[in-house]
């Protein structure tokens, strides 16, 4: 074998090393935030084990963080005829003044059967509709709570 050659296998072999390792090294990095921990717990075999997800997920809402009036919620949509004030409120293009007249809607009318029902809410346009729709639905029949 020439010496030119061997330097050129030489110097290929190391570059395919490097390469290894540098894809390794990424590997590895971005693998450490997908990390699941078992939690094993003996006092209560009903829970025995229990998987977090990994650090950097966001913790999901429980249904219990709001004692006083809890989110009925259909799928992850706000119920129309079960929402309060507040969650009304969480909705794009909806404030306060909205929220009062979609709940007096619900009790002069009693409640919505329709998603587009909402276009009979004075302030309410096909727009604002259209901007709030994948987020709402009718499914619970309205029962006046004196909310």
């Amino acid at each position: 074998m020439k010496p030119k050659t061997a330097v050129l296998l030489l110097l290929l072999l190391v570059v395919a090393v490097l390469a290894f390792l540098s894809g390794y090294a990424l590997g590895e990095a971005n693998r450490s935030g997908m990390v699941e921990l078992t939690v094993q717990q003996s006092a209560d075999p009903a829970q025995s084990s229990q998987t977090l997800p990994p650090a950097d997920t966001p913790p999901e809402p429980s249904a219990s963080s709001d004692q006083t009036a809890p989110i009925e919620r259909t799928g992850g949509l706000l119920d129309l005829n079960t929402a309060g004030k507040e969650e009304l409120m969480e909705l794009p293009g909806i404030g306060e003044v909205l929220a009062e007249r979609i709940i007096a809607y619900r009790q002069e009318n009693g409640g919505f059967y329709t998603v587009e029902d909402l276009l009979n809410v004075e302030g309410i346009g096909e727009k604002r509709l259209d901007a709030i729709r994948d987020l709402i639905t009718v499914e619970a029949a309205y029962e006046d709570t004196g909310s």
